[in-house]
Protein backbone atom coordinates (compact mmCIF):
# COMPACT_ATOMS: atom_id res chain seq x y z
CA UNK A 1 0.00 0.00 0.00
CA UNK A 2 2.71 2.46 -0.87
CA UNK A 3 0.89 5.60 -2.12
CA UNK A 4 4.03 7.50 -3.06
CA UNK A 5 4.08 5.94 -6.49
CA UNK A 6 0.48 6.81 -7.41
CA UNK A 7 0.73 10.47 -6.49
CA UNK A 8 4.29 11.19 -7.38
CA UNK A 9 4.50 14.21 -9.70
CA UNK A 10 0.83 15.17 -9.18
CA UNK A 11 -0.16 18.72 -8.18
CA UNK A 12 -3.01 19.55 -5.83
CA UNK A 13 -4.50 23.04 -5.53
CA UNK A 14 -6.37 24.13 -2.45
CA UNK A 15 -8.17 27.45 -2.17
CA UNK A 16 -8.91 28.76 1.32
CA UNK A 17 -11.09 31.74 2.10
CA UNK A 18 -11.27 33.66 5.36
CA UNK A 19 -14.89 33.76 6.48
CA UNK A 20 -14.64 35.74 9.68
CA UNK A 21 -12.20 36.91 12.32
CA UNK A 22 -13.13 36.81 15.99
CA UNK A 23 -11.40 38.84 18.67
CA UNK A 24 -11.35 37.61 22.24
CA UNK A 25 -11.20 40.25 24.99
CA UNK A 26 -10.40 39.71 28.65
CA UNK A 27 -13.28 41.43 30.46
CA UNK A 28 -12.47 40.10 33.94
CA UNK A 29 -13.14 42.62 36.68
CA UNK A 30 -10.14 43.73 38.70
CA UNK A 31 -7.11 41.85 37.45
CA UNK A 32 -7.29 40.82 33.83
CA UNK A 33 -6.66 37.18 34.65
CA UNK A 34 -8.73 35.49 31.96
CA UNK A 35 -11.59 34.46 34.26
CA UNK A 36 -14.08 36.21 31.92
CA UNK A 37 -13.42 36.25 28.17
CA UNK A 38 -15.72 37.82 25.59
CA UNK A 39 -15.88 36.83 21.93
CA UNK A 40 -18.15 38.99 19.75
CA UNK A 41 -19.88 36.67 17.28
CA UNK A 42 -22.15 39.21 15.59
CA UNK A 43 -21.64 42.91 14.99
CA UNK A 44 -24.77 44.96 15.50
CA UNK A 45 -26.02 48.01 13.70
CA UNK A 46 -26.03 50.37 16.65
CA UNK A 47 -23.91 53.50 16.72
CA UNK A 48 -23.63 54.01 20.47
CA UNK A 49 -21.21 51.92 22.51
CA UNK A 50 -22.14 50.84 26.00
CA UNK A 51 -20.23 52.88 28.57
CA UNK A 52 -20.11 52.98 32.37
CA UNK A 53 -23.47 54.34 33.65
CA UNK A 54 -25.17 53.52 30.33
CA UNK A 55 -28.53 51.80 30.44
CA UNK A 56 -28.68 48.42 28.71
CA UNK A 57 -31.35 45.92 27.78
CA UNK A 58 -30.02 42.53 26.74
CA UNK A 59 -31.09 38.96 26.24
CA UNK A 60 -29.27 36.02 27.71
CA UNK A 61 -29.85 33.65 24.80
CA UNK A 62 -28.41 30.52 26.37
CA UNK A 63 -25.84 29.15 28.78
CA UNK A 64 -23.93 25.99 29.47
CA UNK A 65 -21.77 24.87 32.39
CA UNK A 66 -19.16 22.18 31.76
CA UNK A 67 -20.91 21.51 28.45
CA UNK A 68 -24.37 20.97 29.99
CA UNK A 69 -27.27 23.32 29.19
CA UNK A 70 -28.15 25.35 32.33
CA UNK A 71 -30.61 27.91 30.98
CA UNK A 72 -33.96 26.49 29.88
CA UNK A 73 -35.13 29.56 27.96
CA UNK A 74 -33.76 33.01 27.09
CA UNK A 75 -34.24 35.80 29.61
CA UNK A 76 -34.03 39.58 29.32
CA UNK A 77 -32.14 41.91 31.65
CA UNK A 78 -32.34 45.68 31.97
CA UNK A 79 -29.69 47.44 34.03
CA UNK A 80 -27.34 50.39 34.42
CA UNK A 81 -23.69 49.48 33.89
CA UNK A 82 -21.68 49.91 37.07
CA UNK A 83 -24.59 49.73 39.52
CA UNK A 84 -24.09 46.04 40.38
CA UNK A 85 -27.60 45.07 39.28
CA UNK A 86 -26.37 42.03 37.33
CA UNK A 87 -23.57 39.50 37.73
CA UNK A 88 -19.96 40.63 37.29
CA UNK A 89 -19.44 38.50 34.17
CA UNK A 90 -22.20 40.25 32.24
CA UNK A 91 -21.70 43.73 33.66
CA UNK A 92 -18.01 43.85 32.76
CA UNK A 93 -18.48 42.22 29.37
CA UNK A 94 -21.10 44.54 27.91
CA UNK A 95 -18.87 47.63 28.03
CA UNK A 96 -17.91 48.52 24.47
CA UNK A 97 -20.68 46.53 22.80
CA UNK A 98 -23.40 48.11 20.62
CA UNK A 99 -27.08 47.48 19.93
CA UNK A 100 -27.45 44.24 17.99
CA UNK A 101 -24.06 42.83 19.04
CA UNK A 102 -23.97 39.22 20.15
CA UNK A 103 -21.19 37.71 22.21
CA UNK A 104 -20.17 34.49 23.91
CA UNK A 105 -18.71 34.82 27.40
CA UNK A 106 -16.39 32.14 28.75
CA UNK A 107 -16.31 32.30 32.54
CA UNK A 108 -13.96 30.13 34.59
CA UNK A 109 -15.03 31.57 37.96
CA UNK A 110 -18.63 30.39 38.45
CA UNK A 111 -19.15 32.97 41.22
CA UNK A 112 -18.89 35.72 38.58
CA UNK A 113 -22.15 34.31 37.11
CA UNK A 114 -24.19 34.52 40.31
CA UNK A 115 -27.29 36.54 39.45
CA UNK A 116 -30.80 36.53 40.92
CA UNK A 117 -32.25 37.69 37.58
CA UNK A 118 -30.90 34.72 35.60
CA UNK A 119 -32.36 31.33 36.56
CA UNK A 120 -29.05 29.47 36.84
CA UNK A 121 -28.80 26.42 39.12
CA UNK A 122 -27.11 26.86 42.50
CA UNK A 123 -23.95 25.01 41.49
CA UNK A 124 -22.29 25.82 38.18
CA UNK A 125 -19.36 23.76 37.00
CA UNK A 126 -16.89 25.87 35.00
CA UNK A 127 -16.35 26.76 32.31
CA UNK A 128 -19.66 28.61 32.05
CA UNK A 129 -20.48 29.75 28.51
CA UNK A 130 -23.07 32.53 28.24
CA UNK A 131 -24.52 33.76 24.93
CA UNK A 132 -25.76 37.39 25.14
CA UNK A 133 -27.44 39.73 22.66
CA UNK A 134 -27.66 43.51 23.18
CA UNK A 135 -31.23 44.63 22.50
CA UNK A 136 -31.02 48.33 23.37
CA UNK A 137 -28.51 50.92 24.56
CA UNK A 138 -29.20 54.27 26.21
CA UNK A 139 -25.92 56.04 25.80
CA UNK A 140 -24.31 57.70 28.79
CA UNK A 141 -22.61 61.03 28.21
CA UNK A 142 -18.87 60.89 27.65
CA UNK A 143 -16.78 62.69 30.31
CA UNK A 144 -15.59 65.34 27.87
CA UNK A 145 -19.21 66.15 26.94
CA UNK A 146 -20.17 66.89 30.55
CA UNK A 147 -20.19 70.14 32.46
CA UNK A 148 -18.31 70.29 35.78
CA UNK A 149 -21.60 69.91 37.66
CA UNK A 150 -22.56 66.83 35.62
CA UNK A 151 -19.16 65.29 36.35
CA UNK A 152 -19.60 65.91 40.10
CA UNK A 153 -23.14 64.46 40.03
CA UNK A 154 -21.93 61.39 38.15
CA UNK A 155 -19.07 60.92 40.63
CA UNK A 156 -21.48 61.13 43.59
CA UNK A 157 -23.82 58.58 42.00
CA UNK A 158 -20.92 56.20 41.32
CA UNK A 159 -19.70 56.55 44.93
CA UNK A 160 -23.20 55.85 46.28
CA UNK A 161 -23.59 52.80 44.01
CA UNK A 162 -20.18 51.49 45.13
CA UNK A 163 -21.12 51.99 48.78
CA UNK A 164 -24.22 49.83 48.33
CA UNK A 165 -22.17 47.04 46.79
Amino acid sequence: DDLDGKFSGKVASIRLGLEEIYEVHDTSLGLQDGTVLRKRIKHGSGEDKILDTGKVRLRVVGATAAGEKVLREPCELKFTVGDGEVCDAIEGSVVGLKKGDEAILRVTDALACRDAQIPFPEQLEPPVMVHIEVLNVEKAKEKWDMSWQEKLDRGRKRREAAGVL
